[in-house]
């Protein structure tokens, strides 16, 4: 599969590394609830793709948008 010439697939980060790409993003994509705490904290427009999330205030201050599994809502 290509992907994107804006998109970056890497090997696993340390946590530090990863935080950083994290602060650097234009937005993040995920189904962790723990990156929606951190994209919040940090700023970063956040896209869960999931259903529900154990993260709701994130959702509330306008910070993260769950989408589902609708690709086209991506």
């Amino acid at each position: 599969m290509r992907l994107p010439d804006n998109v970056i697939a890497c090997d696993p980060l340390g946590y530090l590394d990863f935080l950083r790409l994290e602060m650097h993003a234009s937005y993040i994509v995920t189904d962790s609830g723990g990156l929606q705490e951190e994209a919040c904290i940090l700023g970063v427009p956040c896209i869960t793709i999931r259903d529900n999330t154990e993260r709701p205030e994130t959702v509330a201050v306008g910070a993260n948008v769950l989408v589902g599994r609708d690709t086209r809502a991506v």
